[in-house]
């Protein structure tokens, strides 16, 4: 492996860690819906992300289980809650 691919592996696996905590910090702050849609931005970054097959398999079962939970979360949810929450970001 080369110097410019270790470097692109190490800012790819960051990308991937920064948006684990964003999730990680949105639904421990009860932002369920942007912590919701943080994941689909994560997915679609790991499917268009230059890695491995196993590691690509791997991070996208992590995230479509997170955010199957976070669905399950929200619609478990007190609409009001939810309401909340769309009043503070759109």
């Amino acid at each position: 492996m080369g110097v410019w691919s270790a470097i692109q592996q190490f800012f790819r696996d960051a990308k991937i860690t920064e948006y684990y905590v964003k999730i990680s910090k949105e639904e421990f702050q009860g932002n369920l819906k942007r912590a919701s849609d943080m994941c689909e931005q994560a997915r679609q970054f790991v499917e268009g992300a230059d890695l491995s097959e196993e590691v690509k398999q791997r991070n996208l079962a992590k995230i479509m289980a997170w955010q199957r939970d976070l669905q399950r979360k929200i619609s478990l949810a007190d609409p009001r809650e939810v309401a909340r929450e769309r009043r503070r970001f759109f």
